[in-house]
């Protein structure tokens, strides 16, 4: 009735009374002069915005073009409604909103949830989401855990083909150094699968590969299961030099300033690394009843 009579303010604020935002808008357009329109489509479009953030349509913000919405919900912690809506925009917007994600969860230490989160969303290559990569490959590499790590090599893998793109060159230092991650995360579930299928063989050969990138595992369990797997295999010299150098890393976690490890002959020209470039975890694995 107001509309019919011209109180386009009128019909305006029962329309928003009632939730009808298309027939507020489609009034407001009948107002004239154009400057007091455009104040009671702002007021329209405000007023819309928070009954949908009252009723927890934040996904209608975002529809009606709005990309306030998205930070909204992250700001709210509400990350898969924001990443789905954010996919659904463009990849610069999706990108945006996975990088604040990642930086969240690297923070609470949830390593796991971020690389399946980031795998789902087919780990994009861009340049501020390349630390929270590395972050992430360091830590899983350095707890190996089976399930984390089948989670981290999709990651890579994804990963590192949108590398081959972006990059466009696999000499590049970046491409190797991810791909790298990605050849240890390999072995080190092949290991897991050889010890299930008591393949005693082929797992010491991988534990003793795997000897060479103890910069990037936890070097301590490297030797030792270097040297259990030698063992088995009766490789008794080989085992006897990983148990030696296990003992030592023990010894230097144990009391750091005390134990610095001197004696590297015998890797000498071998690509294992020489012992002061091995980080060392802050507790041992094993008692010193177990290592004895």
């Amino acid at each position: 009735m107001y509309e019919t009579c011209s109180y386009f303010e009128k019909a305006i604020e029962s329309y928003m009374e009632v939730k009808k935002w298309d027939r507020a808008m489609e009034c407001a357009q009948q107002v004239r002069p154009a400057e007091m329109q455009e104040i009671l489509m702002q007021k329209i479009n405000k007023m819309k915005k928070e009954a949908y953030i009252a009723d927890g349509k934040i996904s209608k913000i975002v529809a009606g073009g709005d990309l306030s919405g998205l930070e909204l919900l992250a700001q709210r912690g509400q990350w898969e409604e924001c990443l789905n809506l954010s996919e659904k925009q463009s990849p610069q917007v999706l990108n945006k909103f996975l990088a604040q994600f990642a930086r969240q969860y690297i923070q609470q230490g949830q390593f796991k949830e971020t690389a399946r989160v980031l795998s789902r969303y087919n780990s994009p290559a861009f340049q501020e989401m390349l630390p929270v990569y590395k972050t992430i490959a360091q830590d899983v590499l350095a707890t190996v855990n089976d399930v984390e790590l089948q989670i981290l090599r999709e990651m890579l893998q994804k990963l590192v083909k949108n590398l081959e793109s972006v990059v466009g060159d696999k000499a590049s230092p970046i491409y190797i150094e991810f791909q790298k991650y990605l050849m240890i995360c390999h072995l080190l579930l092949l290991k897991g699968t050889c010890v299930t299928n008591n393949l005693n063989n082929i797992n010491a050969k991988l534990c003793t590969s795997l000897l060479r990138y103890c910069k990037d595992i936890r070097a301590d369990k490297a030797f030792l299961d270097a040297g259990d797997a030698n063992r088995k295999v009766d490789s008794n010299d080989m085992a006897f030099i990983f148990f030696n150098r296990y003992i030592d890393l023990w010894d230097a976690i144990q009391d750091p300033d005390g134990n610095m490890i001197q004696e590297n002959t015998d890797f000498e020209g071998t690509d294992v690394p020489v012992p002061y470039e091995i980080p060392l975890p802050e507790k041992n694995l094993l008692s010193e009843s177990e290592r004895d």
